[in-house]
């Protein structure tokens, strides 16, 4: 799998057409599988991800561990706004 058919590493990738005047959460958004992810990582969601459920999947750098982190749409912004100090949108 190549960044060319959308893959990387395990996750898809989604890129919008219009990626340079979307701002935002949208910038770091993955399309199904999510990496064997199913789950968001907010402690306080843990909701099933998906498109109709949560607004899709946002993938996150865990600044203190390093690791991906994968949150819902509906936690995505307040992440990105809340705690940006420990969680680094990954503009894919």
């Amino acid at each position: 799998m190549t960044p060319d058919d959308g893959f990387i590493d395990g996750f898809r990738i989604h890129v919008p057409d219009d990626y340079d005047t979307e701002p935002g959460a949208s910038l770091g958004k993955l399309l199904p599988p999510y990496g064997g992810i199913e789950r968001c990582a907010s402690s306080t969601c843990q909701a099933e991800l998906g498109e109709e459920k949560t607004g899709g999947a946002y993938m996150f750098r865990d600044i203190e561990s390093g690791k991906l982190v994968i949150f819902c749409g509906k936690c995505a912004p307040g992440i990105e706004l809340e705690h940006s100090h420990r969680f680094l949108l990954i503009p894919l």
